[in-house]
Parts: C-alpha cells; structure tokens; sequence
C-alpha cells in the first residue's frame, strides 16, 4: 500500500478516499430513502451511477432517491474522475526545461559577475555592460535548452572580449 501512496501520491489517495466515501454514503441514502433495495443492490446502484453507466435495471423513484442520483451523476464524471486523471497526468509530465540546482547556481554567479562588472566600471563602457546584460537576460527567459545553453556560451564568449575580462585577468595575476 506504501508504494501505491508514493507512486500515485496523497491527493489521488485522497480523492479515491472521497469517492468512494460518496458513493457509499449515497448507497446508504439510497437504500434507505428508497426501501426496496438491499446494500448490495444500493451499492449496485451508486457505483453505476456514479460512473454515469445507469443500467436502468435499479433506479430511483423518491425525490431523495433522485437527487442523490443527480448529485452521483454529476459528481463522478463532473469531479472525481478528472482530478484523478488530471493527478496521475502530472506525475508523468516532467518539465525537461527546468533549470537544475546546479544551472540555477551557476546562473547566480554569472549575474553577480555581470553586476560586479557593472558597477566597477568606471570607464564609460555602461552600454557594452547593459548589451551584455541583456545577452544575459535573454539566456535566462529562452525555453529552449539547446538554444539557452548557445546564448549562454554567446555571452561567455563577448564577456572574455570585454574590457573587464583583461582588468580581471591582470588583477588575478598580480594577486
């Protein structure tokens, strides 16, 4: 049963839990409000309806009999079924685009380069700055992998060109 709940996770578990909580509280109405049905029947009755199957072979003729139908034909098509369709389609939809923790961490780094880089610049080259941000910018909102990773490999390329790249290399030398 553990590796049910994990493989489907707790909010399928929990609409079949209301499911199948509603139609046997509606079986029980049903019977009782009826009186010709035993349990086996009622229940008969609550699980057909509920999947909107309704042989017609048990159906009800009290109007708590017929509103608890209404309630069971619109409830199982109209509620349960799609969350637990809409559940299980999530756990196999995987976002291939999603940035990994260590693509977020890198990405950290390269902004906060770029904003150093920005901010020390005292040269007058505010604008190769802010095309290089922008490079960089686009690279972060591109949906697609392959055509992110050639922007970010762009912006490393113009970023070695920069005149920062060679004041960064001669003060890490003369460290």
């Amino acid at each position: 049963m553990k590796k049910l709940a994990s493989l489907m996770g707790r909010s399928f578990l929990l609409v079949a839990v209301i499911y199948f909580v509603t139609v046997t509280t509606s079986a029980i109405i049903f019977e009782i409000a009826e009186g010709k049905y035993d349990a086996v029947d009622s229940f008969w009755w609550a699980f057909t309806t509920a999947t909107t199957t309704g042989y017609g072979d048990i159906y009800p003729v009290t109007k708590t009999g017929r509103a608890v139908a209404l309630f069971l034909m619109h409830f199982g098509p109209g509620f349960a079924f799609p969350m637990m369709t809409a559940i299980m389609s999530a756990k196999l939809i995987v976002d291939s685009d999603a940035f990994t923790h260590g693509e977020q961490e890198q990405l950290k780094e390269d902004i906060a380069a770029i904003r150093g880089m920005i901010t020390s610049t005292n040269d007058g080259s505010f604008a190769a700055a802010a095309r290089l941000e922008a490079d960089m910018r686009r690279y972060l909102h591109d949906e697609e992998p392959t055509r992110r990773a050639q922007c970010l490999d762009a912006f490393r390329q113009r970023l070695a060109l920069t005149p920062w790249a060679e004041a960064e290399q001669h003060s890490d030398s003369g460290r």
